[in-house]
């Protein structure tokens, strides 16, 4: 029971933070009737798809755990997490130096990299997939938020 209660308690505690960021919203964020859409629409629009998406997790891994048993003995078990508490670890210290570095090298070469290193510390070994992916993504987040939204977006010494 303790297995399935870890396996789901992030989707449940991403739920209940949802719901506080909905209930805090009115007291952060004053309603303004500019437009349809005003200050209050994209962090409510988030929290509800924080909410949703959390739900469906827990409820995906309900599912699975309803289906499969566990197939690996405790130790081996023991040691898979230790292997994906690690990479939480690295990945958690690799966004901490983004926040550092981007200053410096900008947007643009800090998100690149910062991207692809999170590909490889989460496994995925595929050269094309590796520099493609986070150019891409990095790209179209610069265009809809620079262009588009007219966000500026930190700048460093490589632009």
């Amino acid at each position: 029971m303790s297995n399935k209660l870890n396996h789901s308690l992030p989707s449940l505690f991403m739920a209940v933070f949802g719901v506080l960021l909905i209930i805090i919203i009115p007291f952060q964020i004053d309603e303004v009737q500019i437009s349809m859409m005003g200050p209050r629409f994209f962090p409510y629009f988030l929290s509800i798809m924080v909410v949703l998406l959390s739900i469906l997790s827990f409820a995906a891994e309900f599912k699975k755990q309803k289906r499969t048993e566990e197939r690996s003995q405790p130790v081996e078990a023991g040691r898979m997490e230790k292997k994906y508490y690690w990479r939480v670890f690295l990945i958690f210290i690799s966004l901490v130096a983004w926040i550092y570095i981007v200053p410096i090298l900008g947007f643009i070469l800090t998100t690149v990299i910062f991207i692809a290193l999170v590909m490889l510390i989460i496994g995925s070994r595929k050269w094309r997939q590796i520099l493609l992916v986070p150019t891409l993504f990095t790209l179209f987040i610069y265009y809809v938020f620079k262009m588009l939204f007219y966000v500026p977006l930190p700048e460093g010494f490589f632009y």
